[in-house]
């Protein structure tokens, strides 16, 4: 199994002007750039790791070798599932194939704010198709994240990445000497801790 990110969010989790500027109590654009281009996406990326989850709409793919046995469910990882774009995999001859989602499959979408994962079960009646036994024989293309601007990403979620792009504001290097090299602020991972996917 391996999971690519096909497409990556189209906006960052945090909005300069509404957020993050008065975070940082910034009179000036004098920062700005750098903030959106690194710290913003660095304080992401970690919030991201630490949940398991996926901020921002995007659109990532995951590879199966085979389909699971026994209409067993296929489980999608990166929540908030929003959407299966689709199923694709090769035949035992070969052959790419589209397994229409019309009949055949149901995808479950949790919604709410710690959403668990996502999954895909097939229909009543219905068995997964036969693969060739290649690697990567089943792509399932599918959208994940709680919408595309940072206003549809959870309160407590954003507060934490604020704490994240504030210390590394604040700290420009890996250490200070004289003081305690920390983490992680502790007020972050606590903010974030409810969103934690656990598997």
């Amino acid at each position: 199994m391996t999971l690519t990110l096909t497409t990556p969010a189209a906006a960052l989790a945090l909005d300069w002007t509404a957020e993050v500027r008065g975070h940082l109590r910034l009179d000036t654009e004098d920062e700005r750039a750098r903030v959106e281009s690194v710290l913003i996406p660095a304080a992401t990326e970690m919030a991201q790791a630490e949940t398991e989850r996926q901020f921002i709409n995007a659109t990532w793919t995951l590879y199966l070798d085979a389909f699971p046995p026994d209409g067993e469910t296929i489980v999608l990882p990166k929540p908030p599932l929003s959407s299966v774009e689709s199923i694709k995999y090769y035949d035992t001859a070969g052959t790419l194939q589209t397994w229409a989602a019309a009949g055949n499959y149901t995808v479950v979408t949790p919604s709410g704010p710690q959403a668990e994962c996502g999954y895909v079960v097939p229909a009543y009646g219905v068995t997964y198709p036969s693969t060739q036994s290649v690697p990567d024989a089943v792509a399932i293309e599918f959208i994940a994240g709680y919408g595309a601007t940072y206003a549809s990403v959870p309160g407590a979620i954003r507060a934490a990445m604020l704490l994240l792009v504030g210390e590394q504001f604040e700290r420009r290097e890996e250490a200070i000497v004289g003081a305690a090299v920390s983490e992680v602020p502790l007020a972050a991972r606590r903010l974030l801790w409810p969103f934690r996917v656990w598997a």
